[in-house]
């Protein structure tokens, strides 16, 4: 499975988009908490705060 934007996706993959959602969503997401960890106390409470979490 490559990471060119072109290239077609596997089946395998198209179905698991449809069941869970699209899968960039929840890198990006992980990305975002993994930052969110790094941050001092106050500033990563209001962040949660902000994003519902």
């Amino acid at each position: 499975m490559g990471t060119g934007s072109n290239e077609p996706k596997s089946r395998y993959r198209q179905y698991l988009e449809v069941v869970t959602g699209p899968l960039e969503d929840k890198k990006r997401w992980r990305q975002y908490k993994a930052r969110v960890k790094q941050l001092p106390e106050n500033f990563a409470r209001q962040s949660k705060r902000w994003s519902g979490t």
